[in-house]
């Protein structure tokens, strides 16, 4: 492909998965369950929101996960709660597909057999502005988090969010999170 300055170029990629992974988690909330369970501490529940309600939002599929934050409810924290075996020294990866006008937090929790242990959150995504929010797609490598708890007999992420200080209202909408490694 010849690139010529000042002209727009349109490219197509076609892009795949490598055959040798392993897919522990697929959400894309297409079934009637969600992998992500609110915590206790939470007082924002996670919702479906369809396609045939809401086009301009659900991007992938029929469904989108979507959680609406005010400053009644203002606390989202749900996590997997299944106990995913991940290898250590080995590349693990978060992926997300994600819509905000709130700030979130991603984060690993490593379980051994006497201990629950949160790690600080990993990575921080901002909030969009409003007005001109768009779906983004988000590589977190999760290896050096998962090596570090050499105990660790299993893991499970996080996700959190707390309102804005500077807002009164906020949401984040997700798809597609998939928790990936090599065979």
């Amino acid at each position: 492909m010849t690139l010529v300055k000042g002209q727009i170029t349109t490219v197509s990629p076609i892009v795949n998965y490598k055959t040798n992974l392993v897919f522990e988690l697929k959400e894309d909330f297409e079934n009637v369950g969600i992998a992500l369970i609110p915590e206790i501490i939470s007082d924002t529940p996670i919702v479906f929101i369809e396609k045939s309600m809401y086009p301009e939002i659900v991007k992938y599929g029929n469904k989108c996960g979507a959680v609406f934050l005010t400053t009644m409810d203002s606390l989202f924290k749900a996590s997997t709660q299944s106990d995913y075996d991940l290898p250590k020294g080995e590349e693990v990866y978060l992926e997300i597909d994600f819509m905000n006008s709130n700030s979130m937090v991603t984060g690993v929790i490593a379980k051994t057999s006497s201990s629950y242990i949160e790690h600080t959150p990993y990575v921080i995504m901002p909030a969009q502005d409003p007005a001109t929010m768009v779906w983004k797609k988000i590589y977190i490598e999760l290896t050096e988090d998962v090596s570090w708890e050499t105990l660790a007999t299993s893991y499970e992420f996080y996700l959190l969010s707390i309102l804005d200080s500077d807002k009164t209202s906020g949401v984040i909408y997700l798809d597609n999170i998939k928790l990936i490694h090599y065979q």
